[in-house]
C-alpha cells in the first residue's frame, strides 16, 4: 500500500457515510475507500496542496468532535486502521 493513501475507518457504517456526505458538502471529495476494503481513503499524491490537506484535518476533528462527544460516544468512536 502507497504511503501516500491515508486509510481509516470509523466504527460504525453510517458514521462513514455521514462522514463521506460532509466532507462532499466541504468540497473534499473521492475519499471513499477501496471497494474491496471499504473505509475512507485519503490519497494525498503531489496534486494535493497543503491546503487540502489542512481543510481534511481541520474537517476530521470537527467530525471527531461533534461524534465522539454523544451519549453513545463508546459505539461512534474512531479508529485508525494500522
Amino acid at each position: 500500500r502507497s504511503s501516500m493513501n491515508c486509510c481509516f475507518s470509523l466504527t460504525d457504517q453510517r458514521l462513514t457515510e455521514r462522514f463521506v456526505q460532509q466532507a462532499r458538502e466541504r468540497g473534499l471529495i473521492n475519499l471513499r475507500g477501496h471497494g474491496a476494503r471499504g473505509g475512507i481513503r485519503a490519497s494525498l499524491y503531489n496534486a494535493m496542496p497543503a491546503s487540502g490537506v489542512e481543510r481534511l484535518a481541520t474537517f476530521m476533528e470537527e467530525f471527531a468532535e461533534i461524534y465522539q462527544n454523544r451519549s453513545d460516544s463508546a459505539r461512534n468512536r474512531l479508529s485508525v486502521d494500522s
